[in-house]
């Protein structure tokens, strides 16, 4: 079986795996609903469905949703042919998730695809495939591609941009760089902070010889692809520069609106980065490394990407990583509420993840080892319910081990929640993480690593379960987060000694 075919099975059984998932519903998912009922019913105020969500804007007299209209805009017109058709379920869980599978479940699929893509032009096609799964399988990816939340969507259309362009074996034509521009203003109108990726992908797009012309085409597709956006704030607000965070509910009282202005400190809520927040995103329970510490070769592996003379691309994808990572370090709600982790910076994990190819390539027991706990960690948030409403991820230990899952496809035909309604979504997941496996023992070169990395790898668990568990204890103060990022330093520090020690880095 060809490379190709087995990342075609590792997708679609990733993608099937996914689409079995009906999650449960939270004010972010509920306020894109009643933007698209809204929209069909002729207008962007959500008056007659604000009651249904809690994030919402009051402006003008009107309700609206907190959200940009992206994620609502491309769910709108599939909402109206099912309603034409008199099959808009009456449960609104129901009709959601039907929603979710257009608009997270198929835009994480194809955003693997991308990622496999832009991979597989300089390393071979199992190594892609490996990096590919990956990225799809242990990261935040996974819960949000089953979460009616605008994350994959914009992160396909961030990551989109820049594949226009890499994937252009002559960059300098100005019909690709017009078109990224284009589809980088779409990402903006789907979630705003991907402006950052806007910009980071232009500079990529234009640098070297000629760059005026590019630049101008970047910015002429950008312009165009904003105008949806524009257009919605004038025609709901008055005023194409008011976006739906202004006046933001924070009470909502009696009135629906008792008070506002939740995204009024800084810049719509951001200010300077907080040295806490920055610590708790990476190191705090459901930080990003806590979670996925798969991304720590991946960030690895963009320094040998970089080594490899595919430096204009490292250079954007670290540097989106660490925008994306200070911008929500500067953010009110770092969070962002009872989510699985930091979603805001879901938009920068394909970036990020173009440096598991590398990393598979040069330390592939390493690199296996810590995929292997990431997906085990994202994979049982995403099968029992990544939403935490106020609870710890602990709570993501206990529902599994007692056998309450989220609910399933089977769950709608009533089998439960329990394992008999799950087993099909864990069917698909081990299936693509099979393929995973396969591809990586095909990988060229492994056999010959095995060794002297299968201490570091297993040094490598250790080190992040160390720091796990201490996180649980050292967050409460500034000089606690000082320690927690010097043992998490120390660890990393230590795994790479280790290495050197044992094999010294191996060389393709």
């Amino acid at each position: 079986m060809t490379p190709r075919v087995l990342f075609a099975i590792g997708l679609v059984a990733l993608g099937v795996g996914n689409a079995s998932l009906v999650q449960d519903l939270g004010c972010n998912q509920t306020s894109h609903y009643a933007l698209v009922q809204s929209l069909a019913e002729g207008t962007s105020s959500i008056d007659a469905h604000h009651e249904q969500t809690c994030d919402k804007s009051y402006i003008n007299g009107h309700f609206y949703s907190s959200k940009p209209p992206g994620l609502a805009g491309l769910s709108l017109f599939p909402y109206m042919l099912l309603d034409g058709l008199g099959l808009i379920p009456s449960d609104d869980k129901i009709a959601i998730w039907l929603l979710a599978l257009l608009g997270a479940t198929l835009p994480a699929i194809i955003l693997v695809g991308l990622v496999w893509l832009v991979a597989v032009r300089s390393v071979e096609e199992s190594v892609a495939t490996v990096a590919a799964l990956t990225f799809g399988m242990a990261t935040l990816l996974l819960p949000f591609s089953s979460l009616y939340f605008a994350h994959a969507l914009s992160a396909l259309l961030g990551f989109g941009a820049f594949a226009l362009v890499a994937l252009t074996t002559q960059r300098r034509r100005l019909l690709f760089v017009a078109l990224a521009g284009l589809v980088a203003g779409l990402a903006v109108v789907v979630e705003y902070p991907v402006a950052l990726v806007a910009l980071g992908v232009g500079v990529y797009a234009s640098v070297g010889v000629g760059w005026r012309a590019r630049a101008a085409a970047y910015v002429g597709g950008l312009a165009v692809g904003v105008l949806p956006l524009l257009a919605f704030n004038r025609l709901s607000f008055g005023s194409v520069w008011t976006l739906s965070y202004e006046n933001a509910v924070i009470n909502q009282g009696d009135t629906g609106h008792d008070v506002v202005g939740a995204n009024e400190s800084g810049i719509f809520g951001v200010t300077s980065p907080s040295f806490h927040a920055a610590v708790d995103l990476l190191l705090a329970p459901k930080g990003l490394l806590a979670s996925s510490p798969v991304l720590i070769p991946a960030v690895l592996g963009l320094f040998f990407l970089y080594r490899r003379g595919l430096r204009a691309e490292a250079l954007v994808a670290g540097g989106l990583g660490l925008a994306f990572w200070l911008y929500n370090a500067a953010y009110q709600l770092p969070f962002g509420g009872d989510v699985p982790g930091p979603r805001f910076l879901v938009p920068a994990l394909p970036f990020l993840a173009l440096g598991l190819a590398d990393a598979y390539r040069r330390l592939p027991v390493i690199t296996l080892a810590l995929a292997a706990v990431s997906a085990g960690t994202v994979v049982v948030a995403t099968i029992t319910q990544p939403m935490l409403d106020g609870q710890g991820v602990d709570r993501w230990t206990e529902l599994a081990l007692s056998g309450d899952f989220t609910d399933s496809v089977l769950t709608l035909a009533r089998l439960g929640n329990g394992p008999v309604a799950i087993a099909p979504t864990i069917i698909a997941f081990a299936a693509s993480s099979a393929v995973a496996v396969i591809s990586w023992y095909r990988m060229s070169g492994v056999a010959s690593r095995e060794g002297p990395q299968v201490v570091v790898a297993l040094f490598a668990v250790f080190a992040w379960a160390t720091v796990t568990i201490a996180s649980r204890s050292l967050l409460d103060s500034s000089l606690e987060r000082a320690l927690l990022v010097a043992l998490a330093a120390a660890a990393v520090g230590s795994v790479v000694l280790l290495q050197r020690r044992l094999s010294s880095w191996p060389v393709p």
